[in-house]
């Protein structure tokens, strides 16, 4: 079997769906395993994420920094008073 190569999130949700149905013609259908994702453009920026992933999006709340960690990490934030 051929391998299929992998897409950045960008590349999959910039490419036109006929080209994909092109490319992998040669592949029996009952060889192609298929994995569903979501995705959706934040700005210039494609993402994906897999079709069981819950998030939300929120307005952007107050930051509470946390003393003494690690410079990456922002802080907390105070969702429905939790």
């Amino acid at each position: 079997m051929r391998k299929i190569p992998k897409l950045t999130p960008s590349q999959a949700l910039n490419r036109p769906l006929i080209r994909q149905a092109e490319t992998h013609s040669e592949v029996f259908e009952e060889e192609i395993k298929t994995t569903r994702r979501l995705g959706f453009y934040i700005g210039d920026l494609g993402f994906l994420i897999a079709q069981q992933t819950t998030s939300e999006l929120t307005d952007l709340l107050p930051i509470c920094s946390i003393p003494f960690t690690a410079t990456w990490l922002l802080g907390l934030i105070n969702l429905r008073g939790n």
